[in-house]
């Protein structure tokens, strides 16, 4: 065979697997498996957004937990002072100390529980006023000790 019936060979052989590949690609089992493999990186993402969560949850109990746990001491430590303490102002001075620890405690607890909620809600330190304008009437006093008639009488000279 001359080269030129070899080429020519070859490229019905290629052209032939071109048309292979194509309807291999087209079968409708290779589309599944690559729905199918879509799916799986979806729910890898998602696992790997929970283990964070989860994560960041546990370390949020430990600190509430330690924190509960310093609290708690610092409580017995005031009602030991307390019992200990016959002095008015000092006896009430504690109770108030008492009772701010136990308003703190509640109000931690609260919060803990909206972020393990995940609330959409910003907190109140992020949450800003609305700019006030920088022109010149917004930076001039309200109230003018010129009456209307003597600003008028200012405006028209």
């Amino acid at each position: 065979m001359s080269q030129a019936g070899l080429i020519v060979e070859l490229q019905q052989i290629d052209l032939e697997a071109i048309r292979l590949r194509k309807k291999l690609q087209e079968l409708p089992q290779r589309q599944t498996l690559a729905a199918i493999t879509a799916k799986l990186d979806e729910v890898f993402a998602k696992s790997q957004q929970v283990s964070r969560m989860r994560d960041d949850c546990e370390l949020d109990m430990m600190r509430l937990s330690e924190e509960e746990d310093k609290l708690i001491e610092k409580a017995k430590s005031l009602e030991e002072r307390l019992k200990s303490t016959s002095d008015f102002r000092m006896v009430e001075n504690l109770k108030r100390d008492l009772e701010g620890l136990q308003r703190g405690a509640t109000r931690s607890s609260s919060t803990a529980q909206t972020r393990s909620r995940g609330s959409t809600r910003s907190p109140s330190w992020k949450t800003r006023l609305p700019r006030r304008s920088r022109s010149s009437k917004a930076r001039r006093p309200r109230w003018s000790s010129r009456s209307r008639a003597s600003r008028a009488r200012l405006r028209t000279a």
